[in-house]
C-alpha cells in the first residue's frame, strides 16, 4: 500500500477544515481509544481509529487510503 501524505492533506482540507467540533471529536477519540474503536464519516473519507493506529479511507476510491499511527494523527490536526 502506498503511503500517500497527500491524502492526509485532503483529509485535513475537505474534510476537517476549520471545522472545530469534529477535530476536537477527534482528538477526544484518539483518548478513547483504548475503549472503544471510533470510526468517523466526512465529504470525502471515513476515519478509523483503533489502538493499532488511524486510517483514512477515501469514500469513492478505497484504494486511495493513507496508515498513521495516532501520535500522527494528532500532530497534524493540532497543527
Amino acid at each position: 500500500m502506498k503511503q500517500d501524505i497527500g491524502i492526509l492533506n485532503d483529509f485535513l482540507a475537505t474534510d476537517v477544515q476549520s471545522n472545530q467540533q469534529y477535530k476536537a471529536d477527534i482528538l477526544i477519540a484518539i483518548e478513547q481509544v483504548a475503549t472503544e474503536p471510533q470510526r468517523f464519516f466526512g465529504n470525502v473519507y471515513e476515519l478509523e481509529i483503533s489502538p493499532q493506529g488511524a486510517k483514512i479511507t477515501n469514500l469513492y476510491d478505497e484504494k486511495r487510503l493513507i496508515k498513521l499511527s495516532l501520535l500522527e494523527l494528532k500532530r497534524s490536526l493540532i497543527s
